[in-house]
Order: structure tokens, then sequence, then C-alpha cells
């Protein structure tokens, strides 16, 4: 951004950036910036003055502040910024406590607030390494939209940066699990996409990066789902989430560690207690396998609780499994 000769200038790269922004977050996220070119500022500082105004009954304004966001989010990808974090922050904190996520009607409020959830993170989590002070008035205003609003962790790029800083907050630990949900169940139904990286949206590779990590929720978050699923019996969705561990493991097998200290034992005992199709069984057992053969000796520590389990796999797949798959599953016991 910047000081433009005349107004038609100003107006084409507007059109640019905005083509932009199309190409790089999806969902047009760009017709924003189509839409309030006229009023966009071109100074940075006064972009970041708009940000910080109630604009609940000015619909200019408000459109203006959507295509600011929009340019924000955009510019993080590149590792540029139109002005310091600390001034980015205070902005988008002061954004959301006056306006509380209300968007013009015009404007798809479920995908502007998760663009305002990602970005927000995003700075936090970059200035929690700086120790740059923050709003907690605004960040509870911002848990309260999360809790109680609808958006959709998947439909736009990320950062790991954001999705780490989320997944790091207990206050919104329920909301998170109904989105991890969402996640397994498309993981299920198109495991490519998930399997890719190439688009930079939630992908399966950055899951199994935070699994690993062990500065996250998601272990725990996605024993919890395993275990309400059980509890629930909903078995399609139980398939989808034991599959994400499966393929977690995969990835990072050291991750075995972390979904023993969450309790995941429990969950197996129960899924060969209830009847359960062949399927669920079948990955459930490859799963349990995977984790005996990858995980730190140290951390079993209910060895009476994995004997039974350990027997109930094995008549299991013993008596379901044809000779193949049943030799790999003692090769794979046994180390081979």
């Amino acid at each position: 951004m910047g000081l433009f000769p005349t107004d038609h200038v100003k107006s084409l790269v507007c059109l640019v950036t905005s083509l932009i922004v199309d190409r790089l977050l999806g969902c047009n996220y760009g017709e924003t910036i189509r839409d309030a070119h006229i009023y966009l500022p071109s100074d940075p500082t006064e972009m970041m003055y708009l940000l910080g105004q109630c604009s609940t009954e000015d619909f200019n304004l408000a459109s203006c502040q959507c295509a600011i966001l929009s340019i924000l989010y955009a510019c993080s990808f590149y590792n540029e910024r139109l002005c310091a974090n600390n001034q980015i922050l205070a902005s988008v904190e002061q954004y959301i406590l006056l306006n509380g996520g209300t968007f013009p009607y015009e404007i798809n409020g479920s995908i502007m607030l998760t663009l305002l959830v990602h970005l927000y993170a995003f700075i936090r989590g970059l200035s929690h390494s700086c120790s740059i002070p923050h709003s907690p008035e605004a960040e509870n205003t911002l848990f309260h939209l999360i809790i109680h609003k609808d958006w959709d962790l998947l439909v736009i790029r990320v950062h790991s940066v954001a999705i780490k800083w989320l997944f790091q907050k207990q206050e919104i630990m329920e909301p998170l699990a109904f989105q991890m949900l969402k996640f397994c169940r498309t993981f299920c139904e198109d495991e490519t996409v998930m399997l890719s990286n190439s688009s930079q949206l939630v992908d399966m590779q950055m899951i199994a990066e935070l699994a690993l990590s062990g500065e996250t929720t998601i272990s725990s978050l996605l024993v919890s789902l395993l275990d309400q699923m059980l509890k629930e019996g909903t078995e399609d969705e139980l398939f989808s989430v034991v599959s994400v561990i499966a393929e977690i493991l995969m990835i990072s097998p050291c991750s075995s560690d972390q979904f023993i200290s969450c309790g995941i034992i429990g969950s197996f005992h129960g899924i060969y207690c209830l009847p359960y199709s062949s399927r669920s069984r079948t990955v459930c057992s490859y799963l349990i396998f995977n984790i005996l053969c990858s995980a730190n000796a140290s951390t079993f520590g209910q060895e009476d609780e994995w004997l039974p389990l350990v027997l109930k796999v094995l008549l299991f797949c013993l008596f379901n499994l044809n000779l193949v798959s049943y030799i790999q599953i003692i090769l794979l016991f046994a180390g081979y």
C-alpha cells in the first residue's frame, strides 16, 4: 500500500491485490477488497485506525474493516506487515471489543470470523515469543465467539503458528474438538486432500507435527473424541478418529508416547468390548501394534492393562483376518 497518483491507479492496485488474496486464501476473500476499494485509505496507519473503530451502524466502514482484515492476513504469508506486530494486535483487539464479530449481512459472517480467528491466533502466536502485551478482555471475547458462533477451521489457508496457538488453549477445547471431528470425517472421505500440504490448509502433516511436539492438546483431544464416540456408539465417526490417529503414527511414530500418556488404552478396551464391525477393529488392531512397536518402554506403566488387550487383539486377528493379514500383524508385533 502507499500513495497513488490517481484514483484509477489505486483501483487497479486494489483489484490486483484482491485477486492475489482470492488465490492465496480462497473463499472469495478478495471480494471484500473489491467491494470496499473506493473507501480504503492508502496509508497503513489510517487502515489501523479504521480497523479499531465501531462499525455496527456504518456499512461502508464495516466493509473497509473486512477488507483490511483480509489484507493483513494475506500479508502474513509473505512475511510482510503493514505496521509493527504490536500495532496490528492492538487494532485487531479493538476491533474485536467494539464490534464483537458482527459483520455486514452482505458478507458471509462464518468465513470472516474464521479469518479473524486465524489472524488473531497468528499475531498472538508471534507475540508470545517476544512478550507483546495483549488484552485478556479481547481474548475472552474472541473465545466467546469461537464457542457460540459458526466458523470453520478447514476452509482457509493457515499458519502453523496460528494452529499451534489455538490448540494450546484449554478454554476452547469443545469447539476445537468439533473442528477436529470434521477434520477426521474429511480425512476418511478424501485422504488425498488431507495428506497433501500443497494448499496449506489444515493437513495431516501439520496435525502430526503438533501431536509430536507435545505442546498442544491435539493428542488428548483425539483421545477424548474417541471416548465420546464410544459412548455415543457412532461407529463411522469412531472409525474416522481411529484412522486419523493411525495416520499420525505412520507420519510420527514417536507420537505414541503422547497418546499413551493421554489414556488411549482405556478407549481400546472399550472398542473390543462393544460389537463394532471387523473394519473398525482391524484398523484399531494395526494402531495398537504400531503403538506397541514405537512407544518408549518406560511409558507402559499399566502393564496389567496392556497384556489382556494384546490377547484380545491377537484372538480377533486369528479369527477375523485372512492368513496374510494375520502374518503381517504378527511380524509388526515382532518388530520386523
